[in-house]
């Protein structure tokens, strides 16, 4: 009988998805037809490079990182234009519809409440206008989900290594893809895993941190021919800490020209790596000579991050309110479940907590814009429309996404006395 009741489970599951990924696959079309194109050339340049060579060769393109670029050459092979590079994003933003799909219903969720949940993230404004945009975000969004999910089956199968050992590894590989530092991932990971008394902590940590290296270096060689890693350090790190950071606390990298000019420095691409070991030294000369004013920078980094974004919206403008209220998700996230009495289990809260601190900590490190909030405000909202479905029905987390032991019984019973 329990049977019968998990393969409805997971029907339901199918359908429901099925149908969501559906209507939104319409939409998305409709929408990427009716907004302009906006192309930024730091994705498109090197996507187009790979569409070229077959790879995203050794020069000025090797500055960011290659997993979102590379899937926006392989959306341009497939559609031979840059309509594949629309058709890329509409395809990220499925998978995320999905990846958060799936987070929500290991947390507990019921079908019909996560459907709610994820239906509303679909019309989420960032998400739902930026398919015409060359941005990482729902890849980042993607890899943070797919972690999250990774590390609630890691709680269901706690004795032994298996196979979410091997998700949680493939995970943080992929979300180094998109941004190195989100191999910070690896340390949340062990600590959600310590927190829990997991068998064999270490020696599965460490299996875990192999699986990334190796996904990592597989596909940096697939792609660029030899091993990889992005050289836009320096620059960062020089972006973030010089006298002129300060002025431009939006844009931190719209400091580096100034600062350049000031010391006499001759250049004709701020991002050629010649300059690299110019900007270490810099930033870490100004950090020791100015250590307070290094902190401070820090702080007003945080600040600046957690704001909306008004520069093209204004306040009083209704785009300018919908960047407002969509800012106020990682904060109110914080209030409701982390400080509030929510039903969320301590793991859930634990994991969304460590996830939020992996990837707004080195931004405040060296360069904060608020797009890099983004991502995290998906989690947040999501997390927190689960949170108040939850105390809406009054329904424990364990209640919504499995059946209770008494209905079991209950169905057995029934069965039983039928036969």
């Amino acid at each position: 009988m329990y049977a019968k009741i998990q393969s409805s489970k997971q029907w339901n599951d199918y359908i429901c998805l099925g149908a969501l990924l559906a209507v939104s696959l319409l939409a998305a079309i409709v929408i990427g037809n009716a907004l302009p194109y906006y192309r930024s050339d730091e994705y498109a340049v090197p996507a187009m490079e790979m569409v070229r060579t077959g790879h995203i060769l050794w020069n000025f393109n090797n500055f960011l990182p290659i997993g979102y670029p590379a899937l926006l050459a392989l959306g341009y092979k497939v559609f031979g234009s840059e309509t594949g590079f629309t058709a890329a994003n509409i395809a990220l933003s499925l998978l995320m519809l999905a990846s958060s799909w799936l987070y929500q219903r290991l947390t507990g969720l019921s079908v019909k409440l996560t459907l709610c949940v994820v239906a509303a993230l679909s019309i989420y404004p960032d998400f739902c206008l930026s398919y015409n945009k060359t941005q990482d975000t729902n890849l980042t969004a993607i890899a943070l989900f797919a972690f999250m999910s990774s590390m609630m089956l890691m709680n269901r199968v706690r004795d032994s290594f298996g196979y979410p050992d091997v998700l949680v590894g493939l995970s943080i590989g992929m979300a180094a893809l998109v941004r190195p530092n989100l191999m910070l991932l690896v340390f949340a990971s062990w600590l959600v895993l310590y927190r829990s008394n997991i068998h064999r902590l270490f020696s599965r940590s460490l299996v875990q941190g192999v699986i990334a290296a190796v996904v990592y270096c597989s596909i940096t060689i697939l792609v660029h021919g030899s091993m990889f890693f992005p050289r836009n350090g320096p620059y960062n790190l020089f972006a973030g800490y010089n006298p002129y950071t300060i002025e431009h606390l939006w844009n931190e990298e719209d400091s580096i020209p100034f600062d350049l000019a000031a010391q006499h420095v001759q250049y004709t691409d701020n991002r050629d790596p010649k300059l690299d070991s110019f900007y270490k030294k810099s930033a870490i000369a100004f950090i020791r000579a100015h250590p307070g004013q290094a902190v401070k920078l820090d702080v007003l980094k945080f600040t600046s991050m957690m704001l909306p974004d008004l520069h093209v919206h204004p306040a009083n403008t209704v785009p300018g309110m919908m960047k407002i209220v969509c800012s106020l998700g990682i904060p109110l996230w914080f209030v409701i479940v982390l400080l509030g009495k929510s039903p969320r289990s301590d793991d859930a809260k634990l994991l969304v907590s460590l996830v939020i601190a992996s990837v707004i900590l080195p931004f405040c490190l060296i360069i904060s814009t608020q797009r890099f909030r983004i991502p995290l405000d998906f989690i947040c909202w999501v997390d927190l429309g689960a949170t108040l479905l939850f105390k809406w029905e009054d329904l424990a987390p364990s209640e919504a996404g499995e059946p209770s032991t008494e209905a079991l019984a209950t169905a057995d019973n029934t069965s039983v006395a039928r036969d």
